[in-house]
């Protein structure tokens, strides 16, 4: 399980989510972004699990994690 920011210093986070798709097809990632769902809408055609909008309460992501783990 990959919990991935969107915006990061060097690398957007559906770039890295590529190189996590082609190291492992099967990588269960959630993306935290406070950017629009629109980023999100086209990372899920390529696999996305998830995505949590900042700002989110702990509470939330742990339950999205459990989720997301438990999930075939």
């Amino acid at each position: 399980m990959v919990l991935l920011d969107y915006l990061m210093p060097n690398m957007t986070g559906d770039l890295v989510f590529e190189c996590l798709l082609r190291q492992n097809p099967g990588v269960k990632v959630l993306l935290l972004t406070a950017c629009d769902d629109h980023v999100a809408r086209q990372m899920f055609q390529a696999g996305l699990r998830g995505y949590i909008q900042k700002p989110f309460y702990l509470a939330d992501l742990i339950s999205r994690v459990f989720e997301e783990v438990d999930a075939p």
